[in-house]
């Protein structure tokens, strides 16, 4: 009986290499990450400095838009909280497992608490969504830099929507480019990222006149798409629910083991300290 107590008190090395194995691999993915944030956000700084677009990030939308910085901060996020685990595993300190436990705990709750809000409350997500957007994708279109227009065109293109509001395509309207009362060539026209791929592929003056007022949603929803990219984002999620549950277990299964294994690990340690 004491001989088990004992063994039941030793450091389990196949936690231990396990856990270190699992961060150490995700440290290594974390810094391929931030060299190509880094390389993303140089190459598209030139850019804006050769349109003429190049401006200093003022706001949260600014970094929001720029999916550079984003994947830069998802990088060093999964960086600090990697090596956290994986030096804590591999030098047996319980300090650092604790906190590699609470980071990902925290990390945890957090996308739980998203789920909850966007699955109890859709409505009042893709009102609020839209209100905050309307200024940020749509108003500010042509006077942001590239990469805030590059994230608004690929979303419409691969969500096939066009504009913001429950109104959809007309949502360009509130653009003073865009705007039948606009000043140039674009009045009363919508981005070529909301025309269909078939007229996309043709040129990028396809959205011309789409916003004519004698030209209705049926006509015109045969250039263009004339859906919102809001709710088209919320139909989409609806068409795939198992995909989008598969991809969450992908996620979170992960970082549930990782603060298991953490937590036991720790416990094992402090327990053969004890002994000592």
């Amino acid at each position: 009986m004491g001989c088990c107590e004992r063994e039941n008190r030793e450091i389990s090395p196949a936690i231990k290499w396990i856990l270190f194995t699992f961060n150490i691999v995700f440290w290594v993915i974390s810094v391929l990450i931030i060299a190509v944030g880094i390389w993303g956000y140089v190459l598209t700084k030139e850019l804006n400095t050769n349109n003429g677009t190049a401006a200093q990030k003022k706001d949260i939308f600014d970094i929001l838009f720029d999916i550079t910085i984003v994947i830069m901060a998802f990088g060093s996020l999964v960086f600090t909280i990697t090596f956290f685990g994986a030096i804590g595993a591999l030098r047996e300190n319980i300090c650092l497992l604790r906190t590699y436990a609470v980071f990902l705990g925290i990390v945890f709750l957090v996308e739980i608490s998203l789920a909850v809000v966007i699955l109890s409350s859709p409505q009042k997500v893709k009102s609020g969504l839209r209100d905050v957007l309307h200024m940020e994708a749509i108003e500010d279109y042509r006077d942001a830099d590239i990469n805030r227009r590059n994230v608004i065109d690929w979303f419409q293109e691969t969500f096939e929507c066009c504009g913001i509001g429950e109104d959809g395509y007309k949502s360009w309207e509130n653009n003073r480019y865009f705007s039948c009362s606009g000043p140039g060539f674009e009045a009363c026209s919508v981005p070529h990222s909301c025309c269909r791929e078939e007229f996309r592929v043709l040129t990028t003056r396809c959205g011309e006149g789409m916003l004519n007022p004698t030209l209705t949603r049926a006509e015109a929803s045969q250039t263009i798409y004339t859906v919102g990219c809001v709710d088209a984002a919320f139909q989409y999620a609806r068409d795939n629910t198992l995909l989008l549950g598969g991809i969450s277990l992908v996620v979170v299964i992960p970082q549930v083991l990782g603060v298991a294994l953490a937590i036991s690990l720790s416990r094992q340690i402090s327990r053969h300290r004890k002994l000592r």
